[in-house]
């Protein structure tokens, strides 16, 4: 009930200058049914109350909700970031980590703090009362839509206590109790070795870990691959710290860089030892994680064993069946590995999953044009959204899409490229290398002519290329491709 006062009476103010002019208040006036479906949220906390359902209890544990975004997730979240690991509201992730006796003690923390707030006898006023109280409920509205972090359980936890001091009668629980000497001496030192022990497994050797991380990714950047960089990878995983799945996801990333021409062959190799051995271990210790299961697939399909990255691919798609992009990977390692009409069939299940996703309906095409279904791939492409934004980002998104483009190459359609490269000049008139490859195209199809017109259009607009577009007009005009 007061939640729909509160609603009711801000919907009744929405436009008042009050609202208006804050900025806070202003972004709930503005926010609209349609603007709230793009929101990330919209799409979170329905999978998230999936996975209070299915274990609600004692939830999943702490760091668990990837685990319900894995397995319930929403096709329609395409447009969003492609990992989420809370939900975005700390309530709701309370109840993921700690089912119903984790989110009771998390709402229990409130409830006692007021409790005591205004339990009668307290030597506290009740200006205190009502801005503490002011303070809890806004720090609470404002975690219904956003996860905690440390800083903000510091602040919280500081004015918890503060209201306990405040509240609790003083008690001497001990009195007059004497402790030998070499009891407390005993006592003091093995404190001190535990606290130096936590401070060096807790915290100096994540840090050695995240330093070492730090120079194998900068002289990756820097210098390319080496075996010096292997050997920083190496030596962070070995500190084995709660950062070695961040270093083990780091490692697998850094792939291009490794299959980079010029790279020699032993690197090559030392670092696909590397990383499948590390990621392999990864997904034993985290066997229920679809993410890790995507890096070891992308490894060891660029490393060529398709077949054990398919396999790999294939349980990151069991445990996410709802996720385009694992498909997206499956898909092009079944193509990689020769079977097209397989590729085709899951780039088909990724459209249909969510058939507004645009890349998901281009990749169909292009999987389609792959295994021999022309007609098939101008079917899909000749979509046309009854919206005109959506129709004009489809029609961008087919003309700049580099994979499209290449299928088409792939089977000598170069009337369908010209038709891609026409578009691209219409979007970006001002890009001299479209023309450059419509020139190329026509050269392609055999219609020099057309090609040497192109090039001369060139030189008037772009007079910078003037002498290089002379020297193709030439070369064609001898009747060489150049």
């Amino acid at each position: 009930m007061a939640v729909a006062i509160v609603v009711v009476g801000f919907l009744a103010i929405r436009n008042t200058n009050f609202v208006r002019n804050s900025q806070v208040l202003a972004r709930f006036a503005t926010l609209s049914p349609a603007e709230i479906k793009t929101q990330g949220r919209y799409f979170i906390w329905p999978m998230a109350l999936k996975g209070i359902a299915e274990r609600p209890v004692f939830g999943w544990g702490q760091e668990g909700f990837n685990f319900v975004f894995n397995k319930y997730y929403n096709p329609q979240l395409f447009a969003q970031e492609q990992w989420f690991d809370r939900a975005h509201s700390t309530p709701i992730d309370w109840f993921i980590a700690g089912g119903v006796f984790g989110f009771a003690g998390y709402m229990g923390i409130f409830f006692f703090t007021l409790f005591y707030l205004w339990k009668k006898g307290r030597d506290v006023t009740f200006a205190e009362k009502s801005l503490i109280t002011g303070l809890l409920a806004g720090y609470f509205f404002h975690n219904l839509f956003v996860f905690d972090n440390l800083i903000s359980y510091i602040q919280f936890f500081t004015v918890v206590s503060y209201v306990h001091y405040k509240s609790a009668s003083q008690k001497t629980v001990f009195e007059n109790i004497k402790y030998p000497h070499k009891r407390v001496d005993v006592a003091l030192a093995l404190s001190i070795l535990a606290l130096v022990s936590v401070i060096y497994f807790a915290n100096i050797k994540p840090i050695r870990a995240g330093q070492t991380l730090i120079v194998a990714l900068n002289s990756l950047q820097r210098q390319g691959a080496s075996v010096d960089i292997l050997k920083s990878f190496k030596k962070a995983i070995d500190y084995n710290t709660f950062g070695n799945t961040e270093i083990r996801e780091q490692l697998s990333s850094s792939v291009p860089n490794f299959i980079a021409d010029g790279v020699p062959n032993e690197i090559q190799q030392a670092y696909f030892s590397l990383a499948s051995e590390e990621l392999i271990k990864q997904v034993n210790l985290n066997p229920n994680d679809a993410r890790h299961y995507i890096f070891l697939g992308s490894v060891l399909v660029r490393a060529g064993q398709i077949q054990e990255g398919i396999v790999a691919y294939e349980k990151a798609r069991s445990l996410s069946p709802g996720k385009q992009s694992i498909i997206f990977d499956l898909a092009s390692a079944y193509v990689n590995s020769g079977n097209l009409k397989k590729g085709q069939e899951l780039l088909k299940e990724a459209h249909e999953l969510a058939p507004e996703f645009n890349a998901a309906r281009i990749l169909y095409a292009v999987g389609s044009i792959y295994a021999g279904d022309i007609d098939l791939a101008d079917e899909i492409l000749s979509y046309r959204p009854s919206d005109q934004d959506k129709a004009n980002a489809f029609l961008t998104a087919v003309a700049f899409d580099e994979r499209l483009l290449e299928a088409w190459v792939r089977v000598k359609r170069f009337d369908k490229i010209l038709t891609i490269l026409m578009a691209r000049i219409s979007l970006e008139p001002t890009n001299s290398t479209h023309y450059v490859s419509l020139a190329a195209s026509y050269l392609e199809l055999g219609e020099r002519q057309k090609s040497i017109e192109v090039l001369e259009e060139i030189k008037a607009r772009f007079p910078e290329r003037a002498e290089e577009m002379d020297f193709f007009i030439s070369e064609i005009k001898a009747g060489r491709n150049p």
